[in-house]
């Protein structure tokens, strides 16, 4: 599945955020009027995405991941595929603001709660593409309308021109599971076939 946004000149590559590593972009904390998306750093946010997975195995049922059996083993996992320094890749905690939490969560700022992850990954900044990927809501946030929040800051973000405050990709592709019901869903949604 893809989308193709406006062509434009590779913009300046690097990071402009703290966290945001060796990705090939310029990455910088995302946020609308129901999430923050910022990059994933496994000290801060680990934590909270084990307290938010571990008893739910069936979250990784369509990733090449987990499930954990201890957190040393998530951590283990996560921190050298996570952690920002990948030119490839970058993935950023979903940060749900207040109203769509019932509780905060002492590892982000207030009025924010930990609600999953998503990011950017098989990006090529010499095409000017990126797949969405990395999709991960935690029980309490699913159907709630937060994953689709995040991910239309990411589409807005990867496909605006730079002069918009955009990257100017020109394409970013969506791959998930054939019975992955609720990923098709979300991706048809945004227009991806």
């Amino acid at each position: 599945m893809e989308s193709r946004g406006p062509h434009a000149e590779a913009p300046q590559h690097g990071p402009t955020s703290e966290g945001a590593g060796k990705f090939c972009f310029p990455i910088r904390d995302l946020e609308n009027d129901r999430v923050k998306l910022t990059p994933f750093i496994p000290s801060v946010h680990a934590p909270a995405y084990w307290e938010g997975t571990r008893a739910h195995p069936e979250i990784y049922t369509f990733l090449p991941l987990g499930p954990f059996s201890t957190y040393d083993a998530l951590v283990a996992h996560i921190s050298p595929r996570w952690s920002p320094g990948r030119a490839e890749q970058i993935v950023f905690a979903i940060l749900a603001k207040s109203s769509c939490a019932s509780n905060t969560d002492a590892t982000t700022e207030p009025p924010y709660t930990f609600a999953g992850i998503c990011g950017y990954i098989s990006t090529v900044a010499a095409h000017l593409t990126t797949e969405i990927g990395a999709l991960v809501s935690l029980p309490a946030f699913q159907g709630t309308g937060v994953m689709s929040a995040a991910v239309a800051l990411l589409m807005q973000y990867a496909l605006l021109l730079p002069s918009e405050g955009g990257l100017g990709l020109r394409r970013v592709q969506y791959q998930t599971d054939a019975s992955n019901e609720r990923s098709i869903a979300l991706a048809r949604k945004f227009g991806f076939q």
